[in-house]
């Protein structure tokens, strides 16, 4: 059932603190030959709003770009160079969201 698949495991990097529960999440990676400090500027007005993480690749367990922008609405992204952005619809399902 794990065929073709990748995982990694990420730090926060940017914005919001906790158990990320944001329902978009925006995968992207940096282009080539721009600056991490380029990168974190142009996502700070999104980062910078409640409740948006910004969460970045520690190590990767097969391919899978950099970096995770969890939000609650998908981000119109506007960064040079920057290769389509790959956004998936998530739910938590653990811990068991409380009722």
């Amino acid at each position: 059932m794990a065929a073709g698949g990748t995982a990694g495991l990420y730090r926060l990097a940017a914005g919001a603190e906790g158990l990320p529960t944001q329902p978009v999440a925006t995968r992207l990676g940096k282009p080539a030959g721009t600056s991490y400090a380029s990168v974190f500027a142009a996502l700070a007005r999104w980062t910078a709003r409640p409740g948006v993480g910004l969460w970045q690749r520690q190590v990767t367990l097969g391919r899978t770009p950099e970096f995770c922008l969890l939000s609650h609405e998908a981000p119109d992204l506007d960064l040079p160079g920057l290769v389509a952005p790959l956004r998936a619809t998530r739910r938590v399902v653990w811990p068991a969201p409380r009722l």
